[in-house]
């Protein structure tokens, strides 16, 4: 175990990973204010160099992250959850985000919805 061969208390790596979600979660979310303001404010659904691959890349990245935590502790059942991470991600942040920009921008979001993919 990683804990053992560093000579760190396990709860240093609690604190760590706890401070890792935090931060990978605050950075995500502004990065989305700035993108839906940047939006409001020109009035157009302009996609930027991410948003033209992904609809949802600061989601994307943070899926990517919880792989990596789950990689690095070789927690293996884990990957049980990933399903329901993304299934709330879903519900609870894409899907509001969605109707506003939609009732904000109708035709522009329905063509970037059309020319950009979900996830990948």
């Amino acid at each position: 175990m990683i804990a053992r061969r560093l000579h760190t208390p396990p709860l240093f790596w609690a604190m760590a990973f706890a401070g890792g979600i935090v931060l990978v979660r605050y950075v995500g979310m502004l990065l989305t204010a700035l993108w839906v303001r940047a939006c409001y404010a020109s009035g157009s659904m302009g996609a930027n160099m991410v948003s033209k691959w992904t609809r949802s890349a600061v989601y994307l990245c943070e899926t990517v992250v919880l792989l990596g935590f789950i990689w690095f502790w070789r927690a293996v059942l884990s990957l049980a959850f990933l399903p329901i991470f993304i299934t709330a991600i879903d519900i609870r942040l894409i899907a509001p985000k969605k109707d506003r920009l939609r009732r904000k921008f109708r035709s522009d979001f329905e063509r970037y919805m059309r020319n950009t993919r979900r996830w990948i």
